[in-house]
């Protein structure tokens, strides 16, 4: 008999993990995003031998504290997780690759498409403060 809480702690450590790494360090599609996300609910419900209905696969996103898998779904927040790791990691992005160091990170063509893609359901004045944030590690990177 298969241990099924391996393959789940397995299929949540690596996955979702996975996820993370790419949200953080590529400008992943969206498309790309989401069926990735689908896929590991998909494999949450096949290791548990449930079908894969919208209230499975919602329980498989909660968080273990709140009763779930926590299989978290990255596509929600791909757009913000690279803008974040992008921005703080220009500097040492152009230490290893010393051609960045005469861009600034929001000329960045992977910069701008994450910032044309903010989420609408996020509050204004936080995608104003994103916005400045890029600007201001410009204003840092082109003084220092």
């Amino acid at each position: 008999m298969p241990n099924i809480h391996q393959a789940i702690s397995t299929l949540r450590h690596c996955g979702v993990g996975l996820a993370t790494y790419l949200t953080r360090t590529a400008h992943t599609p969206l498309e790309t995003v989401r069926r990735f996300d689908n896929a590991l609910t998909e494999a949450g419900a096949s290791i548990l031998a449930v079908p894969a209905t919208d209230q499975v696969k919602a329980n498989l996103r909660l968080s273990s504290r709140d009763g779930g898998v926590g299989l978290r779904a990255s596509a929600p927040y791909r757009t913000l997780a690279f803008l974040a790791s992008n921005t703080e990691t220009w500097a040492l992005q152009g230490a290893l690759a010393p051609v960045l160091l005469n861009q600034p990170v929001a000329q960045d063509a992977a910069s701008q498409r994450a910032l044309a893609e903010l989420p609408a359901d996020i509050p204004s004045s936080l995608a104003d403060e994103i916005r400045v944030h890029v600007n201001g590690i410009d204003e840092r990177s082109a003084a220092g």
